[in-house]
């Protein structure tokens, strides 16, 4: 099992006419190889630790690159369609979701 700690806050942004949440992962680890992604499958946070096991700096990760891209064939294309169904079923938004409007500033104990 890999716990890891996390602190993660989450703020209103963009305009008036179009609201975002903005969210922010520090990770309390040193060494720890984590890698975030938004619903498309587009690398938004990934360790340095990470980016050195996989060949990458950092930031060349973050930089628009889609998960996708780190996996071989067939896994690639089955995580694809993974991501697309995924996102259809999580689409409700329900009051323990922090875009209802409740405060998200918190540390969590991600474990896998």
């Amino acid at each position: 099992m890999l716990s890891a700690s996390l602190q993660v806050s989450v703020e209103l942004g963009g305009t008036d006419d179009q609201r975002l949440l903005v969210v922010k992962l520090r990770c309390m680890s040193d060494s720890l190889a984590l890698l975030v992604t938004d619903a498309k499958g587009r690398i938004c946070f990934a360790t340095s630790q990470l980016a050195g096991m996989l060949g990458y700096n950092a930031k060349v990760l973050t930089d628009g690159m889609n998960l996708a891209g780190l996996l071989p064939l067939p896994y690639s294309q089955l995580h694809s369609g993974f991501m697309k169904v995924s996102a259809l079923r999580s689409s409700a938004v329900t009051a323990s979701h922090c875009s209802c409007g409740a405060s998200c500033n918190t540390e969590v104990d991600y474990q896998h």
